[in-house]
């Protein structure tokens, strides 16, 4: 038993500290975990946003235009871009058997932005999700 306990300890270590390649511009190192709350899981972007680049600003809005719009867009899915062509952000955001529960939805989505703001700090782009609840992304091209 106590070997078993060990094994599952290994495997989720492992899970929470994996490192993938992921094609997006050419490739770059990324993050993927999933938390120890089961029901989460998400990835950063290991590019980050350079310092005082208009993207924070972007990014603010957009993420702020998911959890203001998603609940109530048609089947509880939201995509926005802000920001100009040279620099803009880009994000989605769905809501999961939520029907007719609309806080709901907002709270969940909610939580993810903050999640990222916490988990992904500075990159460039993320995407979380809450098993059969909600799930963001964001990005600086088009998703």
């Amino acid at each position: 038993m106590a070997i078993k306990a060990a094994i599952l300890v290994a495997i989720m270590s492992l899970a929470m500290a994996l490192t993938i390649a992921v094609e997006a511009r050419g490739t770059i190192t990324s993050k993927l975990w999933r938390a120890m709350d089961v029901d989460f899981s998400g990835y950063c972007s290991d590019e980050s946003i350079p310092t005082g680049s208009t993207y924070w600003t972007s990014l603010n809005q957009t993420l702020t235009d998911l959890i203001q719009n998603t609940a109530y867009a048609n089947n509880m899915t939201y995509s926005v871009k802000n920001g100009g062509d040279d620099v803009s952000a880009y994000g989605q955001a769905q809501c999961f058997n939520m029907v007719g529960n609309p806080g709901m939805c907002k709270s969940c989505v909610e939580d993810l932005v903050r999640r990222a703001w916490r988990e992904c700090g500075d990159a460039i782009a993320a995407m979380l999700m809450l098993k059969d609840k909600c799930t963001i992304r964001y990005q600086d091209s088009p998703l």
